[in-house]
């Protein structure tokens, strides 16, 4: 087995009843899937801890509130926060929104704000929204940045790196929709690569440092968005890097991540769900549940959606930036602008 507690993001404390000790008022701004998956996991950490909910369905908002007793229920974001004290503030509505909701937010002076990946539609609003959370506990959810099984990964190469350079990297984000995934992100002409292959550019960001965009292509199906983005980028110490993003493959039920590393006697392939390293004619193999024996406290959903928001309150507590912070994410998000404007996808 190996010892998940080195792999933790810092600081994260994994005693349950850290979470039991103090009361938070947590606010879901965005009853969907993600906000329904987040506040679950935030009241089995730390029971009634989200307070209210706001959604401008309506139809949520009386559903909701037959179903939840203890959480008011709001159909507008401003007069919860004209009203109401919030310690944090989750950010699950749909992309093309983030930015506003999330400005207001943090214009009101909320001490702690997470928002949903991505965390805007591009850089500039990324950028503003760092600018306006200098002193806030912010987090976007890059959730497979705390995966363990990446997190592994990047420990790997970190040592790796430092006597074998590297001389191609190949990685995709898959997944095959059953229905058309055209309408995710409202009318932005932005699809697979902003909503799937930001987690692709974060984790190579994290392990590789700067990236370069080279050439960049699309294909649309469903719509005038990326429904498949394919580019080529290199690092500072110039070895390429290829990515693909593809939602519309039917041979992936679920989402999958994917980073093949080939290096100078070694060679590295890390998923959402394995890890592999060859070197020196030695194989080391692992699968997840190598990974989370006994952890996380709460199962739900994948793992590393419990892991980001222990990550997330415990940062709150404590009153400092988790890893995945706006400012982080800037430069993920120029990236991503970058391969827009090579692909002439802007």
């Amino acid at each position: 087995m190996i010892d998940y507690t080195k792999l933790l993001p810092t600081p994260l404390e994994r005693d349950p009843a850290f979470y039991r000790e103090e009361t938070v008022k947590v606010a879901i701004v965005g009853f969907g899937k993600m906000g329904i998956l987040h506040a679950t996991i935030v009241n089995l950490l730390r029971e009634d801890a989200v307070k209210h909910v706001v959604d401008t369905n309506r139809l949520i908002r009386l559903g909701g509130a037959l179903l939840l007793k203890k959480v008011k229920f709001w159909g507008k974001l401003k007069d919860l926060l004209n009203r109401e004290e919030v310690d944090a503030a989750y950010v699950t509505t749909p992309t093309p929104s983030h930015y506003l909701v999330a400005k207001e937010i943090l214009e009101a002076g909320v001490k702690g704000i997470f928002i949903e990946k991505p965390p805007t539609v591009d850089a500039h609003q990324a950028s503003e929204l760092a600018d306006l959370a200098k002193h806030t506990v912010d987090m976007v959810g890059l959730t497979r940045r705390y995966s363990l099984t990446f997190r592994h990964a990047k420990e790997l190469l970190t040592n790796l790196l430092a006597k074998h350079p590297v001389t191609e990297v190949r990685a995709y984000v898959k997944y095959g929709s059953a229905a058309s995934p055209a309408g995710k992100l409202g009318k932005v002409s932005r699809g697979v690569l902003l909503d799937m292959g930001v987690y692709l550019i974060d984790l190579l960001h994290w392990y590789f440092g700067d990236l370069h965009a080279i050439k960049a292509s699309y294909k649309s199906i469903h719509g005038k968005a990326d429904d498949v983005f394919r580019a080529e980028l290199a690092t500072d110490k110039s070895f390429p890097v290829y990515i693909e993003a593809d939602w519309t493959d039917p041979s992936y039920r679920l989402p999958e991540a994917k980073i093949e590393v080939a290096g100078d006697g070694f060679t590295l392939e890390v998923s959402d769900d394995s890890l592999t390293l060859k070197r020196e004619g030695e194989t080391l193999e692992l699968h997840k549940p190598h990974y989370y024996a006994g952890f996380p406290p709460v199962n739900l959903a994948y793992p590393e959606y419990v892991i980001e928001d222990m990550h997330f309150l415990t940062c709150l507590r404590r009153g400092c930036k988790p890893e995945t912070s706006l400012a982080e994410t800037v430069k993920v998000m120029q990236t991503v602008d970058e391969l827009y404007e090579i692909a002439r996808l802007w």
